[in-house]
């Protein structure tokens, strides 16, 4: 038993809730909407980019590399957002959430919220290296592929790790109220 299992913790404020999940909700909001306006204008950028310059042009190249890598982040962006829907739900519901009170459910968002948030960080590094060698060394071709199996590898190397924990490791996820998420239950 963990030194955490012995901690209490002070009893919910309904207008914290409230505030935390109007909070929330604005968040879902503005950002849904923005990252499909994001998806669009990059998805619409990447078929510019093919129509208006040569095949062979490093500027084409880097165009095409760095509309790839906002494409993913904008995914990943769009999934964080979405994985918030229910825990803005469960402060309007007095911490006594419907949807986290499916356990697949939990564990789908569990599963998720482990690999989402690290993938973020991860694309945002992989943008700032490429984007450096671009700066440092101009006429360098940056494989658009090699980034692809990169981002891709290291997406696999989330999932699998989350799955190992799941299937060998006997991890459950349980809704807590205090933290208002699902986590790992060992």
């Amino acid at each position: 038993m963990s030194a955490l299992s012995n901690i209490t913790y002070p009893s919910h404020s309904a207008p914290a809730d409230t505030v935390l999940g109007v909070l929330y909700t604005l968040c879902i909001v503005l950002g849904v909407p923005a990252n499909l306006a994001a998806l669009y204008f990059f998805s619409r950028q990447r078929s510019r980019t093919l129509r208006n310059t040569s095949s062979q042009s490093l500027l084409r190249e880097h165009t095409l590399l760095f509309n790839t890598i906002y494409l993913a982040i904008v995914l990943n962006d769009l999934l964080i957002t979405a994985t918030v829907i229910p825990v803005a739900e469960g402060f309007f519901s007095s911490r006594d959430p419907v949807l986290f009170g499916v356990p697949l459910f939990c564990t789908v968002w569990g599963f998720l919220w482990n690999i989402l948030p690290f993938y973020s960080v991860f694309l945002v590094f992989v943008m700032s290296v490429t984007r450096t060698v671009i700066l440092m060394r101009p006429k360098a071709r940056v494989g658009r592929t090699a980034v692809v199996w990169v981002m891709l590898g290291y997406l696999g190397f989330l999932g699998v790790r989350v799955l190992v924990a799941l299937f060998l490791e006997d991890v459950k996820y349980m809704y807590t109220a205090n933290d208002q998420y699902c986590w790992e239950d060992r």
